[in-house]
């Protein structure tokens, strides 16, 4: 029997960040394994495009939610959208939706922030730090609350590359109250003038500003019986609730597509270094697992919630993998598999961990083809937009720049000490192990996704045969059937390695079988002119 399932069926849950790509699988989950017993108060904010409301409707059109809302759609009413902000004070929530948390919300579930690494300074406190003061407020309200998780991120260490991070609190340079009182007065333009002043060694305003969050979290919890949990780069899903599900083009997906698009071939990095990803469905069954855990160690843990636990979901310790990896398996996928719309042949993506040379490479690459095809496109009358692209591409590598040239290498000790407190059915409804996640496997299935869920492509029909599967072993069976192209892939992969390191020694013993071919010509229509005489 789920003892986390069990904990979730008497809860009722605030969530804020639902609509996100990881809100989106949490709430999926939530509802599979707690069914008609949860309650889930939804945040949702208003939009020019709907009311939370229909935006939550909207939500549930999803792919994911299709089988289980088609076999359970009274699982609709379990979820409630209410009206609110994180950027303004008390959520911006109403009186009446105020006193409805405040009495009957057990658990906190805090996900929503933005997450876009070229924030505004100003935006980007607002809503990562003061957010997170605003969930502590209404958190301390809460008459019946058990159990609270903050959902940060590893990279609040992003200013200590190729180190081994602990699971603890680092502080920055200013404290988060001296960054928010030097931006509370001034506007958006007026703040970004000394950003990058105010965030060095941060690579970005969103790591920054969810470190400052971690010290709110530190200094005003009070009792309060909260956890951090710090996801990694959040990536396509493992198993569930499909294999290989992503809505969000970011990160490494936007590099593997434009890979695969034949638009990227130079890129700033160090191909053997250790690039921390993490599946979503992992990090959903750790902020689950992580409320029902604060409940345990509340009444077992003498020095809890003094001593707050701080969680990593990450693989660079359990099961590293290289960007090599996916250097040779995404242009072989998308050498068999091409996008419908393409701006050439696949490539394999160099890295060049020289900035010097990058930006030497992403002008004779990317800039000079693009100026060039925009030319002809004028030319013909046509629209020119490659030009612009390549800008775009250039602007998300320098954003992920700092990422793909350092590594981290992320303490997994409480996670252990979490999974170890599971039992053997939780060890497998809420699989934290990630040891066993074969990285060949996932990375195909990864690239399926993007082209099924992100473009929109129809793929290769199942076989009739496969769709035969008990209902049981339907997500091994969807698993297996990511991999059909497994050996062809990994092969080419391989053979492209192996030609790109060799190509030097291939056009030397090339030119050492010209030179002998030479040489017998020669020596054959001199012996014939020697005949002749």
């Amino acid at each position: 029997m789920s003892e986390v399932s069990g904990f979730l069926k008497d809860q009722t849950v605030f969530i804020t960040g639902v609509t996100g790509f990881l809100g989106k699988v949490m709430l999926w989950k939530a509802l599979k394994e707690a069914g008609d017993g949860i309650k889930i108060y939804a945040m949702v904010r208003p939009s020019k495009d709907g009311s939370p409301q229909k935006r939550l409707e909207d939500l549930y059109s999803a792919k994911i939610f299709d089988e289980l809302l088609a076999s359970k759609p009274q699982l609709k009413e379990r979820v409630i959208a209410i009206p609110g902000d994180i950027t303004m004070d008390g959520f911006g929530m109403s009186p009446e939706d105020q006193q409805r948390v405040e009495n009957e919300v057990t658990v906190i579930i805090h996900s929503a922030a933005t997450t876009k690494f070229t924030e505004k300074l100003k935006l980007a406190v607002e809503m990562n730090t003061l957010g997170v003061k605003r969930m502590l407020d209404l958190a301390k309200r809460c008459k019946n609350l058990v159990s609270v998780v903050h959902i940060s991120t590893c990279y609040v260490a992003a200013d200590k590359p190729n180190s081994h991070i602990e699971d603890r609190i680092y502080p920055t340079r200013c404290t988060p109250y001296e960054i928010i009182e030097r931006v509370r007065d001034l506007n958006v333009d007026e703040a970004e003038k000394f950003m990058e002043e105010v965030i060095h060694p941060y690579p970005n305003t969103y790591s920054f500003t969810k470190a400052l969050a971690e010290q709110i979290v530190a200094h005003e919890r009070e009792n309060l019986p909260i956890c951090i949990l710090r996801p990694s780069i959040v990536t396509a899903s493992w198993v569930e609730p499909l294999p290989g599900w992503i809505d969000v083009m970011f990160g490494p997906a936007g590099l593997f597509l434009a890979t695969g698009m034949g638009a990227l071939k130079v890129m700033i990095g160090k191909v053997h270094n250790v690039t921390d990803m993490v599946p979503v469905d992992t990090v959903c069954n750790g902020i689950l697992t992580a409320a029902w855990r604060n409940v345990k160690l509340s009444k077992e843990a003498p020095d809890f919630p003094a001593n707050m636990p701080i969680y990593h979901i990450a693989t660079s310790t359990v099961n590293p993998v290289t960007w090599m990896t996916s250097q040779l398996i995404v242009p072989s996928y998308f050498c068999l598999h091409r996008p419908k719309r393409n701006f050439g042949w696949p490539g394999y993506a160099r890295m060049i961990s020289s900035r010097t040379l990058f930006t030497v490479g992403k002008y004779l690459a990317h800039y000079l083809p693009a100026a060039l095809v925009d030319s002809l496109r004028l030319v013909q009358g046509k629209k020119a937009f490659m030009l612009r692209a390549a800008q775009k591409l250039d602007r998300a590598m320098e954003a992920l720049g700092h990422f793909t040239l350092n590594q981290w290498f992320f303490s997994n000790k409480t996670t252990n000490a979490m999974m170890a407190d599971l039992n053997e059915t939780d060890k497998r409804v809420y699989n934290l192990d990630l040891t066993y996640l074969d990285w060949d496997v996932y990375f195909i299935n990864f690239l399926h996704g993007i082209r099924k869920f992100l473009l929109k492509e129809d793929l290769e029909p199942v076989k009739q045969k496969d769709q035969t599967v008990s209902k049981q072993g339907g997500w091994f069976q969807s698993l297996m059937n990511g991999i059909r192209s497994y050996l062809v892939i990994i092969s080419l992969g391989c053979l492209i390695y192996f030609f790109r390191q060799n190509f030097w020694i291939l056009q030397l013993r090339a030119k050492k079988i010209k030179g002998m071919l030479q040489n017998m010509a020669n020596n054959l229509g001199t012996r014939a002119i020697t005949n002749t005489a």
